[in-house]
């Protein structure tokens, strides 16, 4: 079972010999996972690989991006990108198995 949300966000503007481009990114992920194992084998045929095992997983995911960038236009001899970026992204795993 997954729930994703995600939002994005593009934005340019144009000088005359740069631009400067913002790009924006949050998202939210939940998702649950379920796992039910069987015996494989048994104690004449080899060892077991599962016995009865059951595995409820649980993920819940928060990111936010954040990019700017200023760059030449590409009109000059020498064309060139400057920029940054900030990521930020928790995740909180539960793993319930046994």
């Amino acid at each position: 079972d997954r729930d994703i949300r995600r939002m994005t966000l593009t934005g340019t503007y144009d000088f005359d010999k740069v631009t400067l481009t913002y790009l924006g990114h949050l998202a939210k992920a939940e998702t649950e996972q379920f796992f039910d194992a069987i015996a494989v084998g048994d104690s004449t045929t080899g060892p077991f690989a599962f016995v009865g095992a059951e595995s409820p997983f649980e993920d819940e995911t928060d990111l936010q991006s954040h990019e700017l960038r200023l760059a030449s236009s590409g009109d000059n001899k020498v064309d060139w990108v400057v920029g940054g970026l900030y990521w930020r992204e928790k995740v909180d795993f539960v793993d319930g198995s046994y």
